[in-house]
């Protein structure tokens, strides 16, 4: 069955044998939504809507589910949340489910979900339950988070009336690490289980992220272009970009949880500025040690130079306690560039504008100036820390064995350190050759002039 179109859609079942036809509809069963959300997700009931912008419920037998009610809060003053009322609700078995919108969890890092629970166990026969599970495919498949039923579920003593939590202590707290999906989309499902014992209640229900938050921009010398300001999009063109980010099987150092960043479907189809050129890698360093790496996150970068996270528009976030820190910036075959002062890192984004001449870099000339812009210093094709035309270990020879070694105006296709341009060709002569941007940049006229990377 394919759906067109977002929407609640109506199930209809029709059973027929010997004895004749039964049919049953379900109204609004299949829901196909659109609306996506990200870290902070926060729902608190406040709104005294029983299912929040994005959110659904569902209630397969259509009849008693989650409602939203008056109560006293987890933190003791009169407040709303979520309840389903397994006192009057005799329906062992049914399951009522709170399900949130796509939540993209591109850009965070240490999520976590948090929600508070409260209920008052009938008895221990009778086995109402809550469960949490989470989804990283659209619900084809799911992982329990939490769960508990009967006595173990109760947060209050028992008894056998119905139940409202009438103080703090009656609420319990749940703080559960996601960080494994961290970069990912996901579904979060809160389902009510049910066996005819008491009332059950949700609240405070968020996904946040614990990570350092960075809106950055940089340019690559190689793919830019003065005449528009913006990089060209070869390697993406030619589908080159790989989905995964390089930086891991390059050996570059990762810390905290960085490393195997994702680029999420759909991403490397967008044209325009926002057309990814390439993977970055961002580092958080010790602002009393820069050499010392506390944090990465590979990142993708835009045309227009915006460093976005793996769904190609969120800020990135990198795990790491809030704090002072100088912020580094590398690509695979440029030198990498690194902020001279510290930026107080939290939550909230912070932005850091690495094509600006008054940011503050550490080193001598660590970018290239173009117009009135920085750029980082293309032609790093040996993958080291130098730039060199000449002498052992420079960056020209790789291009011409790249090509075959033998005939210099042959050319190599793919996504190669030695495609200094970045237009997903290698080229050893001829117009946009991958030499010439080498021997520029070491200062042109001496070509056994080497040019630094500017980190520690």
């Amino acid at each position: 069955m394919t759906y067109s179109a977002p929407g609640s859609y109506d199930v209809t079942l029709t059973v027929t044998d010997a004895n004749g036809t039964s049919t049953k509809t379900i109204t609004a069963f299949v829901t196909y939504a659109t609306f996506t959300a990200s870290a902070p997700l926060i729902a608190n009931a406040e709104d005294q809507a029983v299912t929040p912008t994005g959110w659904r419920l569902e209630n397969v037998d259509g009849l008693d589910t989650w409602t939203n009610v008056s109560v006293t809060g987890a933190d003791g003053n009169a407040t709303r949340a979520w309840r389903i009322d397994y006192y009057y609700y005799n329906a062992p078995g049914q399951q009522d489910r709170l399900v949130t919108p796509v939540i993209t969890l591109a850009g965070s890092a240490g999520s976590r979900l948090r929600f508070h629970h409260a209920y008052k166990p009938y008895g221990a026969s009778y086995t109402d339950a809550l469960r949490v599970e989470i989804s990283a495919n659209c619900g084809q498949n799911w992982t329990q988070l939490y769960f508990a039923e009967a006595l173990a579920l109760g947060t209050t003593t028992t008894g056998t009336s119905p139940w409202a939590p009438s103080a703090a202590n009656q609420w319990l707290l749940h703080d559960i690490d996601i960080s494994a999906y961290d970069g990912q989309s996901v579904v979060i499902r809160f389902t009510g289980v049910n066996d005819y014992g008491d009332r059950l209640y949700l609240d405070n229900l968020e996904v946040v992220n614990q990570g350092m938050r960075l809106s950055l921009k940089l340019m690559l010398d190689g793919p830019y272009d003065i005449n528009n300001g913006l990089m060209g999009d070869g390697l993406r063109a030619a589908s080159l970009v790989p989905s995964t980010e390089p930086y891991t099987a390059l050996g570059f150092v990762q810390a905290a949880d960085g490393g195997g960043e994702v680029m999420h479907a759909g991403v490397s189809a967008r044209t325009g500025s926002d057309a990814i050129v390439d993977w970055v890698q961002v580092e958080l360093r010790s602002n009393a040690a820069p050499q010392t790496i506390a944090a990465t996150r590979a990142a993708l970068l835009q045309r227009d130079g915006d460093v976005v996270a793996e769904d190609g528009v969120s800020p990135i976030a990198l795990l790491a306690p809030s704090g002072t820190y100088r912020v580094a910036v590398r690509h695979r075959n440029h030198l990498g560039a690194m902020t001279s002062n510290g930026f107080a890192l939290t939550t909230a984004s912070t932005p850091i504008d690495f094509t600006s001449i008054a940011l503050g870099l550490n080193g001598t000339e660590p970018t290239r100036t173009v117009g009135s812009i920085r750029t980082l210093w293309s032609g790093n094709a040996m993958r080291d820390a130098e730039l060199k035309y000449t002498g052992a270990n420079n960056d020209r020879d790789p291009i011409l064995v790249a090509v075959g070694g033998s005939v210099p105006t042959a050319t190599a296709v793919g996504y190669r350190l030695e495609d200094v341009n970045m237009d997903g060709t290698t080229k050893y002569t001829g117009a946009g050759n991958d030499r010439d941007p080498i021997l520029v940049n070491v200062g042109g006229s001496v070509p056994t002039s080497v040019r630094s990377e500017q980190l520690p």
